[in-house]
């Protein structure tokens, strides 16, 4: 059987730029190179895309190794393709694999482009991956089938113009200490921990410098994570 030509995009114009970089190698790392062959496509801060095979050493990135070719996905008459922005030189491709973490590859713009190009990309399609990006979207809807979820406050900047009300809304469901973090980043971006109303307007400020939505849940204590 033929390889498979799998690109492999990280990077990105996210806080979680660095996190991503080191994914895509671990995942690189551990492809099968009898069943696939693999390029690396980096993302930029400015959301750019390069090739180069110096993108495969971690240790070059500074934020990224010199030397690179940039380039576009594209469909043209031999199916999908990595397109050299100079020259047109292109490599076919069977399947993009996102490794990017939080905005502009989690929240669905980066699959909606491979979708509106036609190009096969791994995990969920634009519409999931914006909805589970949110996650207080997220908590609704797995709520509504009937699994458990922490209650929860959602605060924007427009309602931080009336502070009082939102520390009522939030003392009303929410035993301190709560933890607020973004509704829309990382899941370690801009968390933070509120012991009193002090405490509490003051971390939803910084989360709303980071996001456009901060969440207000109650803390776990002995808290068991689980990555699947």
């Amino acid at each position: 059987m033929a390889k498979l030509n799998i690109a492999v995009a990280f990077g990105g114009a996210s806080q979680e730029h660095d996190v991503s970089v080191v994914t895509a190698q671990q995942m690189m790392d551990a492809v099968d190179v009898r069943r696939f062959d693999v390029t690396p496509v980096y993302c930029d801060f400015q959301n750019r895309m390069f090739t180069g095979p110096a993108l495969r050493d971690l240790a070059r990135f500074r934020p990224r190794p010199p030397g690179q070719t940039e380039v576009e996905f594209a469909w043209d008459g031999g199916g999908p393709c990595l397109r050299t922005r100079t020259g047109g030189q292109r490599t076919s491709i069977d399947c993009v694999v996102p490794a990017c973490h939080g905005p502009c590859g989690e929240d669905g713009r980066f699959q909606g482009m491979t979708e509106c190009i036609g190009i096969p990309t791994t995990g969920f399609s634009a519409t999931h991956s914006a909805l589970a990006m949110r996650k207080d979207a997220t908590k609704a809807l797995v709520e509504s089938v009937g699994v458990n979820v922490l209650p929860h406050v959602a605060v924007n900047q427009a309602d931080m113009r009336n502070a009082p009300d939102v520390v009522a809304r939030v003392e009303d469901r929410i035993p301190y200490p709560a933890i607020v973090k973004p509704a829309n980043l990382g899941s370690s971006i801009g968390v933070g921990v509120a012991n009193d109303r002090d405490t509490l307007l003051a971390s939803i400020q910084h989360v709303l410098r980071l996001d456009s939505f901060a969440l207000v849940e109650p803390r776990v204590n002995n808290l068991e994570e689980y990555n699947v």
